[in-house]
């Protein structure tokens, strides 16, 4: 072979290489998608453990604690991306399904959430939100075994205040529906503007109340767990829902509460009164924040925490039936403040005890009822409205608001006028012993004065504003 001719083969071998590197197929680019999804229904925040799908792709990424979520090396294209979360399947409401265009290189931030309250309202509801309505969903199941509790009543009832003229008319509402095959329900037109009780009944044994105030939110997420063999949470005949066991002691229910009341720091709160809403029970804790609550009945309840210097606080609970439950509850704490009242009256002398609020004066005409310090010491009361039921014709209740208390005036059961040290601190608005249970303690009382009408002394008498009797709570001599 000639010389030319080995040239040749060479050059063409070396032409041939460069051809097929002009044609081998180009290293495939790709892109990254990243976002986070946030929740718009409940709780107005980054919504973490959500499922988020490329459908195309068939791939998923979760979302951490913060709602974040990546996906790398996506090929370029045009793709659908959603999400998944209980949240929703538990509502029966879907997120959006959103297009997703990927370039060839680079990062695509898609943020992504769920439907708005107004949308979801019209999905759950069947109809267009009205002004400060809402809904609440949720599921309801035995608090035996867990398994759906299908045809449970669920309802919340609330305080609807209506201007008539010149006064205002109170009046109570309630709105309720059934529970489906699988428990779940769907609660629509709920104020969100006001605090609501919601309860569970499945037959004549009910759990709750747990309170909801939706607020701009417009919807509520609540799972209830309702008893099914416990008789502690039986209602009484004709009960609307407002109070379980208003007068009486409930018969013993089959849970026991334990727990430890602390600061965030983890020093005990020592005297923290702990009670279960919609039932005569509590526990004060000891020099080392425990406390025992027993006979709790099973289900869904409202665990109130109270202790002087710290923000009230409410806590759910699901307690299984004939089970122990353990918990510790922190409390934030915040010094105590009080209004400044200037007090003007004149001396009553004579009177033992109370020389200077004529309280035995009063107490030997007879006109009202009357309970004193060593009434309080007998009967062992615990709360402020336990020492203030000794008195007969007390009646309790519970309400939005917190605990109450009621007396038979002219025209039935209504709420009176409270006063404490003869300064006047409501006038028949419900609820108002709730901040007085906060700082005042049963052994704290010196004297209690219930008057339902008509011999009301003048100076407690505010019956033209709230056809009502008052109440008089003495903690100095």
């Amino acid at each position: 072979m000639s010389r030319s001719s080995s040239v040749w083969r060479g050059l063409g071998a070396a032409l041939l290489a460069a051809l097929a590197a002009t044609v081998r197929p180009a290293a495939a680019q790709s892109a990254s998608v990243v976002g986070v999804v946030y929740d718009s229904l409940i709780t107005r925040a980054a919504l973490a453990d959500a499922q988020v799908n490329i459908i195309e792709l068939g791939r998923i990424a979760t979302t951490d604690k913060r709602g974040r979520f990546r996906f790398d090396s996506v090929k370029a294209g045009t793709y659908t991306i959603t999400f998944l979360h209980p949240a929703l399947d538990s509502a029966d409401v879907s997120a959006p399904e959103l297009q997703l265009v990927v370039p060839a290189a680079g990062t695509v931030v898609t943020p992504l959430a769920t439907p708005s309250p107004a949308t979801t309202y019209s999905r759950l509801c069947g109809m267009a939100t009205e002004s400060k309505m809402g809904a609440i969903y949720g599921r309801v199941r035995s608090a035996a075994d867990g398994k759906p509790a299908p045809g449970t009543r669920v309802f919340g009832t609330w305080l609807d205040f209506l201007l008539v003229g010149t006064r205002v008319k109170r009046s109570w509402r309630e709105q309720g529906v059934v529970t489906g095959k699988n428990g779940e329900f769907i609660l629509c037109g709920i104020p969100t503007d006001v605090a609501v009780d919601i309860r569970a009944a499945h037959g004549v044994l009910a759990a709750g109340p747990v309170q909801v105030q939706a607020g701009e939110a417009m919807i509520a997420h609540i799972d209830f767990t309702v008893p099914v063999a416990d008789s502690g949470a039986r209602m009484l005949a004709g009960d609307s829902g407002r109070a379980l066991r208003p007068d009486s002691a409930p018969p013993p229910g089959s849970s026991v509460l334990t727990g430890t009341v602390r600061e965030h720091d983890g020093k005990p709160i020592a005297d923290a009164l702990v009670g279960v809403m919609g039932f005569s029970m509590n526990a004060r804790t000891s020099a080392t924040g425990q406390f025992a609550l027993t006979r709790v009945p099973a289900g869904t309840r409202t665990v109130q925490v109270r202790a002087l210097g710290a923000t009230p606080r409410n806590v759910t609970i699901d307690f299984p039936e004939n089970q122990r439950f353990e918990m510790v509850i922190t409390l934030e704490k915040r010094p105590p403040t009080l209004a400044t009242v200037a007090v003007q009256g004149t001396k009553d002398g004579g009177d033992i005890p109370h020389s200077s609020t004529g309280f035995a004066s009063r107490r030997k005409l007879g006109t009202g009822r009357y309970v004193t310090g060593d009434d309080i010491r007998k009967y062992g009361a615990m709360s402020l409205v336990d020492a203030i039921m000794i008195a007969p014709g007390v009646r309790r209740e519970w309400s939005s608001m917190g605990p109450s208390v009621s007396i038979r005036g002219s025209k039935g059961q209504c709420t009176p006028s409270m006063y404490l040290d003869g300064m006047n601190l409501s006038t028949g608005e419900r609820g108002a012993i709730t901040e007085l249970e906060q700082f005042i303690r049963p052994e704290a009382i010196t004297g209690i004065e219930v008057y339902p009408g008509p011999f009301i002394p003048p100076q407690f008498d505010r019956t033209s504003v709230t056809g009502c009797g008052s109440i008089v709570i003495w903690t100095r001599r």
